[in-house]
């Protein structure tokens, strides 16, 4: 988009243009009703999905775990209001 927005070919971009690509740009874990794990099938080696998929087991079934990973990361969380990514200010 950035070259887009900078060689304005073959139109310069408009405020619905950028719109739309935010909505292209996926986080590796994205809430969904269900969590959703992009980043499974890209790591490295046959076993490269072992990492993420341990850590998703331990936050889900660990309890301690998953309070420490909560209390880590609810002060930015508290930044993003009540609108869903990408329009909330968290994603801003």
């Amino acid at each position: 988009f950035r070259a887009w927005a900078r060689g304005g070919w073959p139109r310069p971009p408009t405020a619905d243009d950028l719109a739309y690509h935010l909505t292209t740009l996926f986080p590796p874990v994205r809430p969904r009703g269900h969590l959703e794990l992009r980043m499974i099938d890209a790591q490295p080696g046959d076993d490269g999905w072992l990492v993420p998929l341990a850590v998703t087991a331990a936050l889900f079934d660990d309890p301690v775990a998953a309070e420490t990973a909560y209390r880590a990361v609810k002060p930015l969380a508290d930044t993003a209001g009540s609108l869903p990514a990408p329009g909330n200010p968290l994603w801003l």
